[in-house]
């Protein structure tokens, strides 16, 4: 009896086994592939130029430091206009601000660097602008 309940046991699964496989061979397993989607293309980038914000005049008692040597990177086109750095005066104290480079403004031909100037009661900002 027990022999018979093993063939038969046996049977009963590789029956099994074989009704699942009959249906995997006449369908397809492989999904579509996929459709193409149009991807709006990106804006163009804008391109910012530096105008400095109209201020109060800064005048200080004392001389900036002298100016810093700084190293200046590779020009990253011919478009692009070194800005030096220079030094500002703030809360008592001065502080310098690096040098970068900047896109040219279309309608303008060159820097004009930002500067201290003595006028004989103190030291006056000239901020940096296009001309």
């Amino acid at each position: 009896m027990k022999t018979r309940l093993t063939i038969m046991g046996g049977l009963l699964t590789a029956g099994g086994a074989l009704l699942l496989m009959s249906g995997c061979g006449d369908r397809d397993d492989n999904p579509p592939p996929p459709q193409p989607t149009y991807v709006e293309p990106a804006p163009a980038p804008t391109v910012t130029y530096e105008q400095p914000e109209p201020q109060a005049e800064i005048v200080v008692t004392e001389a900036p430091p002298p100016p810093r040597y700084e190293y200046i990177p590779p020009q990253p086109s011919p478009y692009h206009v070194w800005i030096g750095g220079h030094w500002y005066h703030r809360d008592g104290a001065w502080y310098w601000a690096n040098g970068h480079w900047a896109q040219r403004p279309p309608d303008r031909t060159h820097w004009v660097p930002a500067h201290w100037v003595n006028n004989g009661y103190g030291w006056r900002y000239v901020p940096g602008h296009w001309r």
